[in-house]
C-alpha cells in the first residue's frame, strides 16, 4: 500500500542506518572535535563532492594527477571507472533522490480528490506545498553538507592533501558547481527581446555570457495559418542537403578527432576511453539492444539496425559533460554582428557531434503520443515535458514553437520543481547577477510526430528523468506556465492568447469541445487581455468599448501578450466568425461575437472594424484584411468608407510614422453603396493623403475594395 516516495524513504533510512552501523570506521579525533550528535548521518554525503557538486571538476580531470586524485589506483582503468560510475548511479538513485527532494511523500490538499475541482484553476495550492517541502528538504541537506565539509577540512589539514590544479572548493555552496549552466534552463536569456523595440529589424535577442554577447535567432513563419515561434537554426549535416542554406560541413574527419582536437573545447584521450567503455556496456545491455532503427531497403524488405557506439557516446557526452555541452550549445547562438557564414563555421567544430545527436532522436527516439495541435483538447494520452525559464528574461510570441537547438527537458514535474529551487539558491548567492531570477516552469507537449530520446538511463543522475529533443520539423506546444512560488498556473491565459491569435488570423477557434462556444470565463480573459493591452497603450476606446468584469492579468502574461502583439504584422478578420457564437455547420467551431463591442464601430444601419483599436493593439501591423462570407455580410456604406478615411486622416496628422499601409475588404455587399461609388466619392480625398482607393476582382468574380498607401 506504500507509494513510490514512501518506498524510497524506507530504503533511504535503511541504507543510512546500515552505513552508520557498518560502513564507517569512526575517528576518535573527529569525535572529540564534533559537538553534533548526528555526525554519522553525513558520512555518505561524500558522494556529493565528486559526483554532484564537483561534476564540472570531474569533467576537467585531464591530467594523470587529477585523475588519480579522483579515481585512485584505477585512474587508467576505464572498465573499473565505468563500474564505479554505475554503482554511483545506483547509490544516487536510492539515496539522493530522497535527499534532493526528487521523491516526496504524497502531499494532501483540501482540493485533492474533489471531483468538482477545476482542471483549469489559476492557483495550485498543492504545487506551493510541494515547493515548500522541497526547500525544507534541501535546507536539511545543506546543513548535512556543511557538516561534511567541516570534517573534510580537518582531514585535509592533517594530510595536507589538496586536489591537484583545482581551487579549494570547501566553502562552495552545494549548488554552485551545477547551476552555472543547468541543462534544464537555457543559457542566460536567449529568448529575451525588449518589447519596447518596435523595429522589424530587431528580431534577435541578446544574452550576456561572460565578456561576450551572443544572440539566438528567433524567427517567425506562417505554416497552415499557424503563427510559429522558432528558436535556433535547424542545421543540416547530410550530403543530400548540401544545397541547403544551413548545411554545415564537418571541420574534422572523425568523431574522435572532433572531440580530442577541438579548438573550442576538447576532452582528453583517457576520457574518450572512459566514454567508449561506458558506451560499449550500454550497447550490449538489453535496453541498448532494444533500440533499433527500422529502414526500408530494396524490394520492400525491412532492415533493423541496433544503435551504434558513436550515437551512444554522443548521448553520454551531451548528458554528462556539462562544460562540453555548454561549449557545444554556444555554437547555436549568433554573436553580435556575426554573419551566417561565421556562425556555421563555428558550428562546424561540432558538426559530427550534432549530427549524431540528431540521428539518435530521429532514428532511435520515441514518438510523442497525443493530439495534433491546439485544436485537440484531449489530455488522455499526452506526454508532458517540463523546462525551467527565467520569467524576467524569457518571452515568446506564440505557444506553437519549433526548437532548432538541443533542448533538455524532464518528464517529472517534481524533479523540475527541485531543480528550480536549486537554481534559485545559486542565483540568490551570485554576486554579479545581471537580472532578477523569477523561476517558472514551462509545461509543454509535442505534436504526435515529434520525436524525443529518453536519456535518463544514460545520465549520472538517472532520477532526473531527462528527455532530449533536437532540430525536428514538428511543433511543440506550450500548454501551461507554472509559478512554484505563488502556485500560479497560466494555462487559461495562454488559451485566451491563442483565441486572440485566431481572431486576427482570420480563423474560427477550434479548441472547444462543445456546442456552447467559448466559455464565459475565457471570454472574460480574452477581453481582459485586450483591454489591459489598450490601457498599457494609453488608449481610450470610447463608449463602444466593452466593460466586462475584468480579470486580473499577471504581469508576466501582460509582457507575453505585449510581445505577441508586437510580432503581428498582418491582420485577417473573418467577418462571419467575428459576429457569430459558433459556425452554422461545424458546431464545435467557435466565433467571437463577445468581442464585437470592443473591435467594431456601429452606426444606425452599419458596422465596421475599429481600426484605431486594432492599430493600438497591434502597433506594428501594416495590412488589415476583412473577409466576408455569405453567412454574415458586410454592407458597404458611407459610414464604412468614411471610417477608413478618418482613420487614415487622423494617423497622417500624428507625428509618428503610420504603420498600417493597406486595408482590404473582400466581397462587401453593394446594396447601399457600390465600390465604384466609393471610389468616385473618395478618390481625391485619399489622393491628397497620398493614398489610393481601388477595386479588383479575383477568378471567382469576388470584388475587393482596396485602400493603400501610395
Amino acid at each position: 500500500d506504500m507509494d513510490d516516495a514512501s518506498i524510497f524513504g524506507t530504503i533511504y533510512k535503511f541504507v543510512c542506518a546500515y552505513i552508520k552501523c557498518h560502513g564507517v570506521e569512526h575517528d576518535d579525533n573527529d569525535n572529540m572535535d564534533d559537538d553534533d550528535d548526528d555526525d554519522d548521518d553525513v558520512y555518505y554525503h561524500s558522494i556529493l563532492t565528486s559526483f554532484y557538486v564537483q561534476q564540472n571538476q570531474y569533467e576537467k580531470c585531464i591530467s594523470s594527477m587529477q585523475r588519480e586524485h579522483f579515481y585512485g589506483n584505477y585512474s587508467r582503468d576505464s572498465r573499473e571507472i565505468v563500474t564505479l560510475q554505475i554503482l554511483n548511479r545506483i547509490f544516487f538513485y536510492f539515496l539522493h533522490s530522497f535527499d534532493l527532494a526528487y521523491k516526496l511523500e504524497k502531499v494532501v490538499t483540501a482540493t485533492q480528490g474533489d471531483e468538482n475541482a477545476d482542471d483549469e484553476a489559476i492557483m495550485d495550492a498543492e504545487m506551493v506545498l510541494i515547493n515548500e517541502r522541497i526547500k525544507e528538504r534541501r535546507s536539511e541537506l545543506q546543513h548535512k553538507y556543511a557538516h561534511f565539509l567541516q570534517r573534510q577540512q580537518r582531514s585535509r589539514s592533517r594530510s595536507q592533501s589538496v586536489p591537484p590544479s583545482f581551487e579549494d572548493d570547501s566553502n562552495a555552496n552545494m549548488s554552485d558547481k551545477r547551476c552555472i549552466y543547468s541543462k534544464y534552463m537555457m543559457l542566460d536569456a536567449p529568448f529575451h527581446r525588449d518589447v519596447s523595440d518596435h523595429s522589424d529589424d530587431h528580431r534577435d535577442s541578446n544574452i550576456n555570457d561572460e565578456n561576450e554577447q551572443q544572440v539566438l535567432n528567433v524567427n517567425e513563419s506562417e505554416n497552415e495559418n499557424v503563427h510559429v515561434c522558432t528558436f535556433g537554426r535547424h542545421y543540416k549535416y547530410w550530403l543530400e542537403f548540401s544545397n541547403d542554406e544551413w548545411f554545415v560541413y564537418a571541420k574534422h574527419g572523425s568523431f574522435k578527432d572532433e572531440l580530442l582536437c577541438n579548438s573550442l573545447y576538447h576532452i582528453s584521450s583517457l576520457q574518450w576511453n572512459d566514454v567508449t567503455e561506458e558506451a560499449k556496456n550500454y550497447q550490449q545491455c538489453n535496453y541498448g539492444k532494444s533500440m533499433q532503427k527500422i529502414a526500408e531497403i530494396l524490394h520492400g524488405h525491412v532492415e533493423q539496425s541496433h544503435i551504434g557506439m558513436a550515437h551512444i557516446m554522443a548521448l553520454l557526452l551531451y548528458t554528462n559533460f556539462n562544460v562540453l555541452r555548454v561549449a557545444f550549445l554556444k555554437t547555436y547562438y549568433r554573436r553580435t554582428n556575426e554573419s551566417s557564414l561565421a556562425l556555421k563555421s563555428r558550428h562546424s567544430n561540432f558538426a559530427i557531434f550534432a549530427r549524431l545527436l540528431s540521428e539518435c532522436v530521429q532514428w532511435y527516439g520515441d514518438t510523442a503520443a497525443g493530439g495534433g495541435g491546439h485544436d485537440d483538447d484531449s489530455e488522455a494520452h499526452h506526454l508532458y515535458f517540463y523546462h525551467i525559464i527565467n520569467a524576467s528574461e524569457f518571452v515568446f510570441h506564440s505557444t506553437t514553437v519549433q526548437m532548432g537547438l538541443p533542448f533538455s527537458v524532464s518528464s517529472n514535474l517534481q524533479v523540475m520543481l527541485a531543480k528550480n529551487v536549486e537554481i534559485e539558491e545559486w542565483k540568490s548567492q551570485r554576486r554579479h547577477s545581471h537580472s532578477q531570477y523569477q523561476g517558472m516552469l514551462l509545461k509543454m507537449r509535442g505534436h504526435k510526430n515529434v520525436r524525443y530520446f529518453e536519456t535518463a538511463f544514460l545520465s549520472k543522475f538517472v532520477n532526473e528523468d531527462e528527455v532530449f529533443l533536437i532540430g525536428g520539423d514538428e511543433y511543440l506546444y506550450f500548454d501551461d506556465i507554472l509559478s512554484p512560488q505563488m502556485g500560479d498556473k497560466f494555462a487559461p491565459f495562454l488559451k485566451a492568447l491563442n483565441i486572440v491569435s485566431t481572431i486576427v488570423s482570420g480563423d474560427w477557434y477550434k479548441g472547444g469541445n462543445n456546442n456552447n462556444g467559448i466559455s464565459d470565463r475565457q471570454q472574460t480573459l480574452v477581453l481582459s487581455l485586450l483591454n489591459n493591452r489598450l490601457l498599457s497603450r494609453s488608449l481610450s476606446t470610447g463608449s463602444n468599448a466593452a466593460a466586462p468584469a475584468a480579470a486580473a492579468i499577471p504581469e508576466y502574461m501582460s509582457r507575453i501578450c505585449a510581445f505577441y502583439c508586437l510580432s503581428v504584422h498582418e491582420i485577417s478578420i473573418d467577418w462571419t466568425a467575428l459576429h457569430c457564437v459558433h459556425h452554422k455547420r461545424y458546431k464545435t467551431w467557435s466565433g467571437y461575437q463577445f468581442c464585437t463591442r470592443l473591435l467594431c464601430l456601429y452606426d444606425t444601419n452599419s458596422c465596421f472594424v475599429n481600426l484605431n483599436v486594432l492599430q493600438a493593439l497591434f502597433e506594428n501591423v501594416h495590412t488589415v484584411n476583412i473577409n466576408t462570407t455569405r453567412y454574415h455580410s458586410l454592407c458597404l456604406s458611407e459610414f464604412v468608407v468614411s471610417s477608413i478615411y478618418n482613420f487614415v486622416l487622423n494617423q497622417s496628422d500624428q507625428d509618428n510614422v503610420m504603420q498600417v499601409r493597406k486595408i482590404v475588404v473582400k466581397k462587401p455587399v453593394e446594396s447601399t453603396m457600390s465600390i465604384q461609388d466609393a471610389i468616385n466619392n473618395y478618390y481625391a480625398k485619399f489622393k491628397t493623403l497620398e493614398w489610393s482607393i481601388t477595386q479588383t476582382q479575383d477568378k471567382y468574380n469576388d470584388k475587393y475594395l482596396i485602400v493603400q498607401k501610395l
